[in-house]
């Protein structure tokens, strides 16, 4: 069984609790920052945990929203 946690995270707080996550499951899971990712890539993993902050009032964090349209076809 694989396990990813593709995060989005513009001032750090984000990364850092994906860091945080990891570590509390205590089995191996990949952190792929999605500003890197690629579509293709969540066809890999059985389990997937999705993390982003958000500004204003609930928008996308930048990271998500250049890989939205990627993301709508998984």
């Amino acid at each position: 069984m694989r396990t990813a946690i593709f995060y989005g995270s513009s001032g750090g707080t984000t990364k850092s609790v994906a860091e945080q996550i990891k570590k509390a499951l205590g089995y191996d899971v990949d952190l792929i920052d999605v500003a890197d990712a690629k579509g293709e890539e969540f066809e890999r993993y059985d389990k997937i945990i999705l993390g982003t902050s958000t500004w204003g009032e609930g928008d996308l964090q930048d990271d998500w929203k250049d890989f939205f349209e990627e993301f709508q076809k998984v």
